[in-house]
């Protein structure tokens, strides 16, 4: 390879280990955001109307989801995950 088709070969593989560190970086306050919202859901769901609780545990279940395809994705099982 020339000199330029290694400096760009080099510059892609910096770029997707970026992004690749982003995203873990996003995800995993993603998870704690989450884990603290489920907290306070459960501290407060007495307060709230039955249709917002419908309301909240859908999403919350969309983004357990979520949470469990990054993981799956990742080779992490989400389980122990949380047990942690």
């Amino acid at each position: 390879m020339s000199k330029r088709q290694d400096k760009i070969a080099l510059r892609k593989s910096e770029q997707e280990a970026f992004l690749k560190d982003r995203e873990k970086f996003n995800m995993s306050r993603f998870i704690q955001a989450f884990e603290l919202g489920k907290q306070l859901f459960e501290q407060n769901k007495d307060t709230l109307t039955e249709s917002e609780v419908a309301t909240l545990e859908k999403q919350m279940q969309e983004n357990q989801n979520i949470v469990d395809a990054y993981l799956a994705k990742e080779g992490l099982d989400a389980k122990s995950e949380q047990e942690a």
